[in-house]
């Protein structure tokens, strides 16, 4: 995973929160070519108190696509959409 952007990346909080949406989307298709998410990197768009907004990049053919993650209503968990 790489990981473009803010300065803020370098919190370990943020890092797990990244990595967290770098698993999850190791595992999708990329709408551009249909290869696996699983060498994307990701790039920071925002940080706010209650989201992240990244983009994934497609490490085979460049698409991108764009997941906002924002707590769940459970502790310790988050929902990435």
């Amino acid at each position: 995973m790489t990981v473009h952007g803010m300065d803020g990346a370098n919190q370990p909080g943020l890092a797990l929160v990244l990595e967290l949406i770098h698993e999850q989307a190791r595992h999708v298709p990329c709408r551009g070519c249909g290869q696996a998410l699983q060498d994307s990197a990701i790039e920071i768009r925002g940080i706010e108190i209650d989201r992240i907004v990244v983009e994934l990049v497609c490490g085979s053919c460049g698409a991108t696509s764009t997941v906002a993650a924002t707590p769940s209503t459970e502790p310790g968990t988050a929902v990435v959409r």
